[in-house]
């Protein structure tokens, strides 16, 4: 009967080919079925460009394979290892970003984290080099305010201290 086929033909598992644009994409289903231009639903704010081989889930609207949409593109290729209740946005490079259950936000880069922001405000402290030793912006600020210098082509002695002090 046609309702038990459109029933069958209804949802599926998706298999990425080809992404066309953030919005559609080409995906293998069943038994080697191509299916161009499918629509691709992706949560507001988030959007991203799965590699070939990211599996998601086809539903045929109305059963009607002509008019299919894809949810939930994953790609267990590339993912990260969390806790229960973390949440993560990552990419198949190896960057990422957690949110972890301790109140932290843990971000990693190949290279550098970059803010394009007319301020960045800070509640707490600033640490370079944090994993061996490091100093916050709040000790730098000490030693530069703290700081002299040797006296030379006068009398000999130290400076004043600095004038300005941060």
């Amino acid at each position: 009967m046609e309702w038990q086929r459109k029933i069958r033909m209804l949802a599926g598992r998706a298999v990425l080919s080809l992404m066309s644009d953030a919005f559609t994409a080409q995906v293998k289903v069943l038994d080697g079925e191509v299916r161009d231009e499918a629509e691709v639903f992706q949560q507001y704010g988030f959007r991203s460009q799965p590699q070939p081989g990211a599996e998601g889930i086809l539903l045929a609207l109305g059963g009607n394979r002509d008019h299919t949409v894809i949810l939930c593109l994953d790609d267990r290729r590339y993912t990260v290892t969390l806790v229960s209740g973390e949440c993560a946005m990552y990419d198949d490079l190896g960057k990422y970003v957690v949110l972890k259950r301790d109140g932290s936000i843990l971000v990693k880069a190949k290279t550098k984290v970059r803010m394009e922001v007319p301020l960045l405000e800070v509640t707490g402290e600033i640490k370079d080099r944090c994993d061996s030793g490091g100093f916050s912006m709040a000790d730098m600020r000490g030693k530069h305010n703290d700081h002299d210098h040797k006296e030379n082509n006068v009398t000999g002695g130290n400076t004043n201290k600095p004038n300005q002090v941060f």
